[in-house]
């Protein structure tokens, strides 16, 4: 996916206003491409969040000198955290937002220059309350590596596979687009439950909500390398057995948090009390299962006479 060229002048009754999140945080090598991208949407009635989360490299000081000198027909407005929220920077950006729809794109990523604008007509077309979409992977080259969901490949959205998953394949963080009522009914992500991921939580609230949409084509080329936040936190372990132990241990995290969510909805009456209940049953085989995979895991790491180090990442 190579740098998009800049969109045409706006059109008068261009759509509802949308907004196009791009959460930064040390990704100086690759966020003037992300932001190019932001800048290059052809969906007319937009602003574009750049929202960074106290880097400590020049993240801040490039993105910034970008959209300083932007004078296209799109609205921009530039935050950076006085200090590192994590999975609270989602918070401070729809804070900053005013869209009723946001675009997520994070600063290693590059966006697609028709994104925003397919994204938003299935959103206006289905009432969908998250719309995910397909995806390429690059290396930190740009040089393509594969397509995220493969030809054929069967792609659900439903609200009982996530239960029972966690989850699904489509529902990569970094092709979400959600509306606001995911955020607002919900409340903010909160960090002592989900301090690494959006993308159990976020698509489960979706589908509790109004659903979710899937567009098969790829708009978001999603970079691979070794600084990816994923990758720091848990995948980049050499191990087998700490690797299993670490994916199965954000997974029991997550499906404790859709646990409580799933509370919430029960409250607001969200969904019918049968289809709730039958999700909970779903869910609580997920934790279960999950919960013997990481013990298990654990467990072999104690035998072995191994125990969790845990060091700071960003340094």
């Amino acid at each position: 996916m190579t740098a998009p060229t800049a969109p045409a002048p706006p059109a008068a009754g261009a759509g509802p206003l949308v907004t196009f999140g791009l959460i930064t945080y040390r990704q100086e090598a690759f966020v003037a491409e992300a932001v190019h991208a932001a800048l290059a949407q052809d969906y007319h009635h937009l602003e574009i969040v750049i929202c960074d989360d106290a880097s400590p490299d020049r993240t801040w000081e490039i993105a910034s000198e970008i959209g300083r000198s932007y004078s296209g027909p799109h609205t921009i407005r530039m935050h950076r955290n006085d200090r590192n929220l994590g999975i609270g920077n989602f918070n401070r950006l729809m804070d900053l937002s005013s869209g009723n729809l946001v675009v997520i794109a994070h600063g290693d990523d590059l966006s697609r220059p028709d994104r925003v604008r397919l994204i938003t007509q299935a959103w206006m077309r289905t009432g969908a309350s998250m719309v995910a979409s397909n995806w390429v992977t690059i290396d930190s080259k740009g040089r393509q590596l594969g397509t995220g969901i493969g030809p054929g490949r069967p792609v659900s959205t439903r609200l009982k596979d996530l239960a029972e998953q966690g989850r699904l394949p489509c529902t990569l963080g970094a092709v979400l687009a959600w509306d606001r009522r995911v955020f607002e009914v919900f409340g903010p992500l909160r960090q002592e439950r989900s301090a690494i991921t959006s993308d159990y939580i976020l698509p489960f609230r979706a589908a509790l909500l109004n659903g979710i949409e899937y567009l098969d084509t790829p708009l978001v080329a999603v970079r691979m390398h070794q600084q990816q936040k994923f990758q720091r936190y848990i995948g980049n372990d050499p191990d087998p057995h700490s690797l299993l132990e670490g994916q199965r241990a954000n997974q029991l995290i997550q499906g404790l948090y859709m646990l409580e969510t799933l509370r919430t909805a029960e409250l607001r009456q969200l969904k019918p009390a049968a289809v709730l209940q039958e999700t909970y049953g779903q869910l609580l085989r997920f934790i279960l299962a999950t919960g013997m995979d990481w013990g298990q895991a654990r467990n072999h790491l104690y035998a072995s006479g191994l125990r969790p180090r845990w060091t700071t990442l960003d340094t």
